[in-house]
């Protein structure tokens, strides 16, 4: 992703069940941050995919993995008795004191609040002591592929292996689902050959196909059209700007608080326009192009979000991106500039159109 030309590296640690790459960028003394595309440098994308991961063995999380269910013989037709506030806690302790004990979880999707109590081992005769000991609850014992010790143990291998990854992951240790899962932003060749060696296991893995992934690459400088003149990362979001003369450009400027020196716009031949521009979950974003869409009488931002995905909403901020367009690009007025091409929700206005009724067309027209 474009780096911020004024952030330093800050190096995270794993927190929780959320494993961070080993380093982060952090504004530096809480300055604003502005990018600049001559940092980056590109990674290669490595193959990979559900495919590749299927070949090497690994299990692809199922994307809605439903809970391991008991016999069905073990489910009776019965309430759970009224006045019982502790009956986790109860089934819990003694679970725990039983071979093979995994867990204890209340299946709500599919047997309206029975509890479920794992077992590696034995769990038809766990279901016979469940029935003895609760009686009229409604429990029932589940075969799991491990036990809470086999799980945890197996957790503990996996995550110095995924912290070692340069991406975000998220781990779950086996559950209700009995599996051990390991999602990541894009299944790509490191992280498969990474989790080779736990092939056979409960571990899965799931992410983005690379071919589904926005590559991570720099800011466009420009393109058929158009210009990039800033991109200020501490922007406002939802709105769009258009300057026409030096003055409306300066006080533009001004208004953002961008410090970088303004760059020369001949507004015989160009206008300035702002994209405030913002993912809805806080990913930081790339504007890719600038579409002029003469048909529509449409100028709209072509905004991407790229790289890591899996934590992006700790991270993104709205960002402004000034740039200027060629006059002779523009539809015939009456036109609008957005931020995307989505057309107007039913009796909804657009926070972020600006409708131009003047002919920009024309060199050194105004929009006042």
């Amino acid at each position: 992703m474009v780096s911020p030309t004024r952030w330093i590296a800050a190096c995270a640690a794993a927190v929780g069940l959320f494993l961070f790459p080993s380093c982060k960028s952090v504004d530096r003394d809480g300055q604003r941050a502005e990018w600049s595309a001559a940092q980056t440098t590109l990674r290669p994308e490595p193959p990979g995919g559900s495919r590749a991961a299927q070949a090497l063995g690994l299990a692809v999380c199922e994307p809605d993995a439903r809970e391991l269910e008991a016999d069905p013989s073990f489910y009776a037709d019965q309430p759970i008795p009224v006045g019982l506030p502790r009956v986790m806690d109860d089934i819990t302790a003694w679970a725990e004191m039983q071979p093979g004990y995994a867990g204890v979880w209340i299946d709500r999707d599919q047997h309206d609040g029975w509890f479920s109590v794992g077992f590696s081992e034995g769990a038809a005769e766990r279901q016979a002591d469940l029935e003895e000991v609760f009686p009229g609850y409604q429990v029932v014992a589940v075969a799991v592929p491990l036990s809470k010790r086999e799980g945890d143990a197996l957790f503990e291998r996996v995550k110095p292996v995924v912290a070692s990854l340069r991406t975000s992951a998220a781990m779950s240790p086996p559950g209700a689902s009995g599996q051990l899962r390991v999602e990541v932003p894009v299944l790509d060749g490191e992280v498969l050959a990474a989790l080779a060696p736990f092939a056979g296991t409960v571990v899965c893995v799931t992410g983005l196909e690379p071919k589904d992934a926005t590559p991570d690459h720099p800011q466009p400088t420009g393109g058929d059209g158009w210009r990039l003149l800033a991109v200020d990362a501490n922007g406002s979001s939802g709105r769009t700007v258009v300057a026409t003369t030096d003055l409306e450009y300066r006080a533009l400027w001004d208004h953002e608080g961008l410090i970088a020196r303004r760059p020369a716009v001949d507004f015989q031949s160009e206008i300035v326009v702002l994209f405030g521009a913002k993912d809805p979950a806080g990913c930081h974003i790339r504007m890719d192009d600038v579409v002029v869409d003469r048909g529509q009488r449409l100028v709209y931002g072509n905004f991407v979000v790229p790289g890591d995905l899996l934590f992006c909403n700790s991270f993104g901020e709205p960002t402004d991106f000034v740039v200027a367009i060629e006059r002779s690009s523009l539809p015939s007025a009456p036109f609008a500039i957005q931020l995307d091409a989505e057309p107007d929700a039913d009796g909804a206005v657009r926070r972020d159109r600006t409708v131009v009724e003047v002919n920009l067309r024309r060199p050194g027209s105004t929009i006042s």
